[in-house]
């Protein structure tokens, strides 16, 4: 079972120009080599019918639906506003400005994932977003998956907040490709987290209490949350605790404290 790493979507400068006449001549010319660029997105109407972004000294780029993402998740537009994406530059219109692509860049990622990725492999992505019924992903070149709640934590259904962080990396489990929804079937639950292994022993912050003997907990410097059994009655909200992992459940690493 091998593992593909997570490629980050983008942190970079929207560009090397000085000016506005430099932006516009290097925009012409990834349109000509129909080349990646990027910008920051500054709108997403309700109805998420288009995207306005922001190419840098003030020029604005539009990008309709059907340009926005190859899924059908209508959560993705949503899910960029204020992100940096990349996309390629479709036509130039004097009135309406740069029609800008991110689906086909997209396609170019999904390519690259169709050859690599298969059933079973566990590959890295990044929580963008956290809804009631699921979270969106993002696993490499700007391609969005969304997870529902049968393949996260059943127990967590209608709390994702208390398992998921926005931005948070996370494994996922490839179960194969969902032609309906033209998106990634992947598997949270079914997914043993970053390689952690029962018996192993970590620092836990504790979050909240979940019932009797039980509290939510997030692994000191791993970005990761877990359940945390303690029979001590003296345990406050952020209380530092050594604990053991005894299990997994549902994906989620159960810990004892030591």
């Amino acid at each position: 079972m091998k593992k593909q790493l997570y490629l980050p979507e983008m942190n970079i400068a929207l560009t090397k120009a000085s000016s506005e006449e430099e932006r516009m001549n290097e925009l012409f010319e990834a349109m000509e080599s129909k080349s990646i660029c990027y910008g920051r997105v500054k709108h997403c109407p309700t109805n998420a019918e288009y995207l306005l972004v922001d190419l840098g000294f003030g020029i604005t780029g539009w990008m309709p639906r059907k340009n926005i993402s190859n899924n059908r998740i209508f959560a993705v537009a949503h899910s960029l506003e204020g992100k940096i994406i990349n996309y390629k530059i479709e036509d130039y219109n004097p009135n309406k400005g740069f029609t800008l692509n991110r689906a086909c860049v997209q396609t170019e990622a999904n390519e690259w994932q169709h050859e690599n990725f298969n059933p079973g492999d566990v590959i890295q992505a990044k929580v963008t977003n956290i809804y009631d019924k699921g979270i969106l992903v993002d696993i490499g070149g700007g391609v969005e998956c969304f997870i529902p709640p049968h393949r996260l934590v059943k127990s967590f259904e209608k709390d994702f907040n208390a398992v998921f962080e926005k931005d948070q990396i996370i494994n996922l489990k490839v179960e194969g490709f969902d032609k309906e929804f033209e998106s990634w079937s992947l598997n949270y639950a079914d997914c043993p987290q970053f390689g952690l292994s029962i018996n192993s022993t970590y620092a836990v912050s504790v979050d909240k209490k979940k019932e009797a003997n039980s509290w939510y907990c997030s692994f000191l410097g791993l970005n990761l949350k877990g359940y945390l059994i303690i029979k001590s009655s003296f345990v406050e909200i952020g209380d530092i605790e050594k604990a053991t992992i005894v299990a997994f459940k549902k994906g989620v690493p159960l810990l004892r404290a030591i």
